[in-house]
């Protein structure tokens, strides 16, 4: 029996995503496919478009045969610990063979390259990068530049080569997940698929396969998906019947809890993780009542903070999430495997899982008090609380009630 782990959002699920699962199927003959998923809030900072429920759903429809929850604290982290998070727990359900994830550049290799000249940083490449830093660059075109300058020297590769792959969001992504499963030791094989089509920040719809970026932008603006050939028909299907219902969802929709989140912790923000001193400085002189979440964002931007960091930012103060509660998970290995849905006819692989996993499987909310230690409940608890913030959001909004995550169990299809 073989299994392909994957790491997604699926914000939302298109024909992109269906390629991907139906190529490493081809390439490897497995048996099964099991997806590592972000809840309801996702890496660049922001909130999904669409329900986790609904997301694991689309997933289970086109050949996925189980979607298990990242943990909100890793789910919504940099990509550094957003991937560190998503290897671990595909770790430790002990039975995945194969690591699928797509990237820009298609080359394993060079990506393999790069992770382990980033793994054991060399003194050089630290110099230029903390040079590059004090020049004003951000982090990550710091590191960027760091790298090629130190890398080039030492391999056959390119500076342009360098510079597209180290810019391209799944090849960092990528490269960060290959770092991972070295730092885990993990036995699991990777495997990058090429990724086709419009570039991932993309907002053009023309394109052959767009960006989800440009997807969620036409469904935000058109509210329609009567033009959309982007997406499987069965995603298409849900999306006109969950549409004005809980879908679509923005960062917007959350900007007076913000507002009131923030002007309640001015002296308390850099205690929330990722939020830095300048930029704690920054909210405190330039939040006014009457903001919306996005153009505050714009607003705190500089050269020097990203908008993706004040996204992740904002959120982590949003969801209460500490700085020190994550450094503790961290530090203590904290991990669960929370199940989201599951296909019947792939019921077997839920049985090996609950054979072969090295952390708690939690298919019931309510068996998580006994199942986990206090720090892991600590940490599913900001799951937990995150959801029922999004499903209040949903009401508040659409003016429908979501059931609970104590009575919604695993999507079953």
């Amino acid at each position: 029996m073989k299994t392909v782990g994957i790491i997604a959002e699926y914000n939302p699920f298109h024909n992109g995503h269906l390629y991907q699962i139906n190529k490493i199927k081809e390439i490897t003959n497995a048996d099964y496919v099991i997806v590592v998923m972000s809840g309801n809030y996702v890496q660049r900072g922001t909130p999904a478009i669409l329900h986790k429920y609904a997301r694991t759903q689309m997933a289970l429809l086109n050949h996925v045969d189980a979607v298990f929850e990242l943990p909100v604290c890793y789910a919504t982290a940099s990509a550094e610990y957003f991937a560190y998070g998503a290897i671990s727990l595909l770790q430790k359900l002990g039975v995945v063979d194969y690591l699928c994830f797509g990237s820009e550049c298609g080359d394993i290799t060079l990506l393999q390259t790069i992770a382990q000249f980033l793994i054991n940083e060399p003194d050089d490449y630290k110099e230029a990068l903390l040079r590059y830093q004090k020049s004003g660059e951000t982090y990550p075109k710091a590191r960027a530049m760091a790298i090629i300058e130190t890398l080039k020297e030492s391999s056959d590769v390119n500076s342009k080569e360098l510079y597209d792959v180290l810019t391209s969001p799944n090849n960092i992504l990528g490269i960060e997940y290959l770092k991972a499963l070295n730092k885990l030791d993990s036995t699991m094989e990777p495997i990058t698929i090429l990724r086709k089509g419009a570039g991932y920040h993309s907002e053009e719809m023309e394109e052959v396969n767009p960006s989800a970026t440009a997807i969620r932008k036409h469904l935000i603006e058109y509210s329609t998906t009567e033009t959309l050939t982007q997406l499987p028909n069965s995603c298409i299907n849900l999306l006109k019947e969950l549409y004005q219902v809980s879908y679509p969802m923005t960062a917007d929709d959350f900007s007076s809890l913000l507002y009131y989140q923030l002007s309640q912790k001015k002296d308390q923000l850099t205690s929330y993780q990722d939020v830095s001193g300048d930029l704690a400085n920054r909210i405190q002189n330039l939040l006014v009542p009457n903001m919306e979440y996005t153009s505050f964002t714009d607003t705190l931007k500089t050269k020097q903070l990203t908008l993706t960091r004040i996204n992740r930012s904002l959120l982590h103060i949003l969801l209460n999430l500490k700085q020190s509660d994550f450094e503790t998970f961290q530090m203590n290995n904290i991990m669960y495997a929370r199940l989201l849905g599951f296909r019947k006819e792939s019921s077997g692989i839920l049985k090996e899982i609950q054979n072969k996993r090295s952390c708690p499987l939690i298919t019931k909310v309510a068996d998580a008090r006994v199942l986990l230690s206090d720090h892991e409940y600590k940490m599913f608890l900001y799951d937990i609380n995150a959801s029922h913030l999004y499903d209040q959001m949903i009401y508040m909004k659409f003016k429908y009630k979501m059931k609970d995550e104590y009575t919604f169990g695993p999507v079953i299809i």
